[in-house]
């Protein structure tokens, strides 16, 4: 049977045969790959959290524009973010099979290069953040707290998805201040219900590491929840349900919405239960499926606030 061209090969995390072999001059594909722009799922979970916030809380005549600022700065930042734990992580990432690969892993990209692009793609995202309101560009300079601490944990905590879950949804938070200049309750209900998220489908990631992280000394609550991670990720899953329903309550939100968040939460609890989280092609299937979580509960915010 042929291979999928876009699928990851079993030892590494890198799809082989991308566009970005097929499209982009041999020089530019290690900066695009460090980048993760062939695997833009990435781009999709750090954006929908704040588009969730967009959705609920714009004006309707700012909801094209606050989008694509937010979209523009999702791609920039997570590109970032990326090079940034590539760098802190190089010593480990030559150990694991999967992201041994990596360009600056394996030195098809040289360090002093991935520290220019990575401080030309937060040049960019400052440009985009100084057209948001005072109070969004103060969060979108305290959101770098958490993404510097986010690799280090790893090595000293089994809760690094906790601190990601904290920087990747910090868009709901920046977004419901470019609105409303302020935050709300609803604002720090989608910041929970986000956490939550990214506690469940970063956990699934992790079960695809265990067995690596246990040979590197790295840390994670794949490791930490072990055999009752089912049970755990259902606790999420409620605890998300619960933050978007009471979220929808306070806005006023139609039954659209209420619909589809029981429809997102429901499939997630299906996900977590018979995951087979010792199959590693099972987790990363799995971990790719919650980006439609996400955007299933903005089709109910959308219905639910403009239907």
């Amino acid at each position: 049977m042929p291979n999928n061209p876009t699928t990851p090969q079993p030892f590494t995390d890198i799809p082989n045969n991308s566009w970005i072999d097929n499209w982009l001059p041999a020089s530019w594909g290690p900066y695009a790959k460090s980048m993760r722009l062939d695997r833009p799922i990435g781009i999709w979970l750090l954006l929908i959290p704040g588009l969730w916030s967009i959705a609920m809380a714009s004006l309707p005549n700012e909801i094209w524009r606050l989008s694509a600022v937010f979209f523009l700065g999702a791609v920039f930042m997570r590109a970032a973010g990326c090079i940034y734990n590539d760098l802190v992580d190089i010593d480990i990432d030559r150990k694991v099979a999967r992201t041994q690969l990596r360009p600056i892993a394996s030195g098809e990209l040289p360090v002093k290069n991935a520290i220019v692009m990575g401080l030309i793609l937060l040049m960019l995202s400052l440009m985009l953040l100084v057209t948001l309101g005072k109070v969004a560009i103060f969060l979108g300079f305290f959101v770098l707290i958490p993404v510097m601490f986010y690799p280090a944990l790893k090595r000293i905590t089994y809760y690094p998805q906790l601190m990601l879950g904290i920087a990747f949804n910090w868009g709901a938070l920046m977004a419901w201040a470019a609105c409303h200049v302020r935050l709300s309750t609803t604002a720090f209900l989608l910041y929970g219900a986000g956490i939550c998220w990214t506690m469940i489908y970063d956990t699934i990631y992790a079960h695809q590491d265990k067995e690596d992280d246990l040979l590197v000394g790295v840390k994670s609550t794949a490791l930490k929840f072990g055999d009752y991670t089912p049970h755990v990720l259902l606790g999420f899953t409620l605890l998300m349900f619960l933050c978007l329903y009471v979220a929808g309550i306070r806005e006023e939100l139609l039954s659209y919405y209420f619909l589809a968040i029981w429809l997102c939460c429901a499939a997630t609890a299906c996900q977590v239960i018979y995951l087979n989280y010792d199959d590693p092609a099972d987790c990363l299937k799995a971990f790719k499926r919650q980006a439609y979580a996400g955007w299933l509960v903005l089709a109910g915010i959308v219905f639910g606030r403009f239907m």
